[in-house]
């Protein structure tokens, strides 16, 4: 079974593979009914992305839409498998393994979508996937832990008595108090927050379409409730966009990429190093922990489906590390 689209008489400088002439209707291209089968916006924009590093990879110069995913073999995925395990400059490290398999998950689903509109047989695809089994290897974990002190000056730097400041403190709140992801704050919406007797609940839709609570008490809770006072009672985002005058608009979404931003600028202000909202959630994770928190319970207040992913997000191991380091003498005298 194989798709019928024209294919141009041209082949890549790289590769022998066909180029189409034309770009097939949406519901006939695997790459993009696989991106559309994804549940969320965060999930689809990474894969597309994705696709198109793979493109760039298989057929440089070429328009992702021309690229014939049902005229792949098994020889193009194996090559493919190792060309994405190379240095991305000449002389340079080797991406990580992460790195690699996301972009091989991205073509596996591709493939399957591929296999789904009959343009690829059973025994081409099983294959396929045989070809695009994921890298072992392993990197040191990404990002930070925000040290206690860190945290305390990125709230002072909120406490301006302005409209932004007031809704950059919630924002804190959600990212640190909650554990939410930056698209997770995003789309925390007023209905969302409900009072109880210990602060406010929160119902935070994440990945998945998986609904889950989490919970802002103390000067989490507060730093929400401060912000509605200022934002008012209307319907819409939690964290909406405020205008440099301090016009609250409430109706307009604060989107993950202006979460981002806000965060970036406030590390300015507090004279610390760059945090990004993921460290925040690692954060949140690490300090839970650290107070004796069992995993289980950590794991469902960030929404992880697994709980090695929670276990990947605890830095304590390295201020453990860094203690222990810092209890060997070396006898050097500077000078």
């Amino acid at each position: 079974m194989t798709d019928t689209t024209t294919l141009a008489t041209t082949t890549t400088a790289a590769t022998d593979i066909v180029i189409l002439d034309a770009p097939p209707p949406a519901d006939r291209n695997p790459a993009r009914v696989y991106v559309a089968s994804l549940s969320t916006a965060v999930s689809r924009a990474g894969m597309a992305s994705n696709i198109r590093s793979v493109v760039a990879v298989m057929a440089p110069g070429i328009d992702p839409d021309l690229f014939p995913w049902s005229s792949l073999t098994p020889a193009h995925t194996a090559a493919l498998r190792t060309r994405l395990q190379e240095p991305v400059e000449p002389g340079g490290p080797p991406p990580a393994p992460a790195t690699v398999n996301i972009k091989l998950a991205a073509v596996r689903g591709v493939i399957h979508a591929a296999w789904r509109l009959e343009q690829i047989d059973t025994d081409r695809r099983e294959r396929m996937k045989d070809t695009l089994k994921s890298v072992r290897g392993s990197r040191l974990p990404a990002g930070r832990a925000v040290a206690p002190g860190e945290v305390n000056a990125l709230f002072r730097a909120t406490a301006d008595g302005t409209p932004i400041g007031a809704r950059d403190a919630a924002m804190l709140a959600l990212l640190i108090g909650g554990g939410l992801r930056r698209a997770e704050a995003a789309a925390v919406r007023t209905a969302d927050v409900e009072p109880d007797e210990n602060g406010l609940t929160i119902r935070v839709l994440g990945k998945g379409g998986k609904q889950r609570q989490v919970y802002a008490d103390n000067g989490g809770g507060l730093a929400i409730a401060d912000w509605l006072k200022v934002r008012g009672p209307e319907p819409g985002p939690l964290l909406c966009r405020v205008s440099r005058r301090g016009v609250v608009s409430p109706r307009s979404d604060m989107t993950p990429a202006a979460i981002r931003l806000r965060l970036v600028r406030r590390c300015e202000q507090a004279g610390i190093k760059p945090a990004t909202p993921h460290d925040l959630r690692r954060t949140f994770v690490s300090e839970l922990l650290d107070a004796g928190q069992d995993i289980a319970s950590v794991q469902r207040l960030v929404g992880h489906a697994n709980v090695a992913t929670t276990i990947r997000y605890d830095r304590r191991g390295e201020r453990a590390a860094r203690r222990a380091a810092s209890m060997m003498h070396v006898p050097y005298v500077a000078g």
